[in-house]
């Protein structure tokens, strides 16, 4: 009895084995599965980088040349924007999410024209 546990041991080494090596190739084909699932979002996100010219650059000259803005105000200003748009957001997860777009569209251009 106890020699047929001993030549079982190698038989159940290799059963463990091969579940391991099962085990990592579900573990790979899913990651596989995640990778094809992001790349084509992810494409599209360099491809739209790529392809549109950042014109922050040439806008920041002009600014500064042309309209003879200060380097201070323009950085100030962006941060205020910045500030506007994380406040928009938190109103409107906070009070606005439950109402239909139509309703809060509405609601801004009756705000713009007064």
């Amino acid at each position: 009895m106890h020699s047929e546990k001993f030549q079982m041991a190698p038989h159940s080494l290799l059963t463990v084995q091969n579940l391991g090596s099962a085990m990592a190739d579900v573990v790979v084909d899913a990651m596989i599965a995640e990778a094809v699932r992001f790349e084509r979002p992810m494409t599209w996100f360099f491809l739209a980088h790529v392809t549109v010219p950042n014109l922050s650059t040439v806008m920041f000259y002009y600014q500064t040349e042309s309209l003879n803005l200060d380097a201070s105000f323009l950085g100030t200003a962006r941060v205020v924007g910045w500030l506007g748009l994380m406040l928009g957001t938190f109103t409107y997860n906070r009070y606005l999410k439950t109402l239909k777009l139509r309703k809060i569209l509405l609601s801004a251009h009756i705000g713009l024209l007064s």
